[in-house]
């Protein structure tokens, strides 16, 4: 194609044009970065199971996803609708990009809730050294699962920026979807410890509460379930549905 008409993306297991199959990814003590040109159709993606079935671990090692001039890629698991992923960062190991969805197949723009996936699982930290997640979104489907274990941040805030206030964009949203559900788990009972920056976090809702005649309206979506073990949510906006569980 033309020079800064096509994305750039990694694909483990299956792609647009090749379906399915299986792909592994295993990085150690190593940096990729993917981009695209400012001037691309698309953001650049990586997808941890596009179609099929995929697995990526991070190791000592860091993924950065931006289409040239400002981290606006996006990193997938589990993407299409049938497919399976698993992203695993140990031992500080780092990804960056502009939207992370876990079970999605695209963001959700405005009141619209994302795009249906397949099954997602991202697992943050483990080891030596403080792994995290820096993006400015972060959706869970319906079959989404986040683990943000003792030593790992899901820093949902400008790329790189932890230890922040919460930047007015930066949203979480947990079972988005009327009829999904999705679980978003900080620390664990062995290894607690674990935080989680965003401006907005929704569990089971569809969008933040709008007012209505001074009363704050909450358009609930699906179950969503939000387990903290010690650790700890740093956010301006918290709701949790009417179906959903803390």
């Amino acid at each position: 194609g033309n020079a800064g008409t096509i994305n750039g993306s990694i694909n483990i297991g299956g792609a647009s044009f090749f379906a399915a199959g299986t792909g592994h990814l295993n990085l150690t003590n190593s940096q990729v970065s993917v981009s695209a040109a400012a001037a691309a159709a698309s953001a650049a993606a990586v997808n941890i199971g596009r179609s099929g079935m995929g697995t990526a671990n991070l190791d000592a090692s860091s993924i950065t996803v931006t289409d040239g001039t400002a981290s606006k890629g996006s990193v997938y698991v589990g993407r299409d609708a049938g497919s399976n992923g698993t992203l695993t960062l140990n031992n500080g190991s780092t990804v960056n990009a502009g939207f992370v969805g876990v079970g999605v197949s695209a963001p959700g723009t405005g009141n619209a809730p994302a795009g249906t996936g397949g099954t997602g699982q991202l697992n943050i930290g483990n080891g030596i050294g403080q792994s995290a997640v820096h993006a400015s979104r972060v959706e869970v489907g319906a079959g989404g699962t986040v683990n943000v274990n003792a030593g790992g941040t899901l820093n949902i805030s400008s790329l790189g920026s932890t230890n922040t206030v919460p930047p007015l964009s930066s949203s979480v949203y947990v079972a988005q979807q009327a009829n999904s559900t999705g679980t978003l788990v900080l620390g664990n009972l062995t290894t607690p410890g674990a935080t989680l920056q965003a401006d907005f976090v929704g569990i089971g809702v569809n969008v933040k509460a709008v007012a209505n005649g001074g009363t704050l309206v909450q358009s609930n979506g699906g179950a969503g379930t939000l387990v903290l073990n010690n650790s700890t949510v740093n956010t301006k906006h918290f709701e949790l549905g009417a179906n959903s569980l803390l």
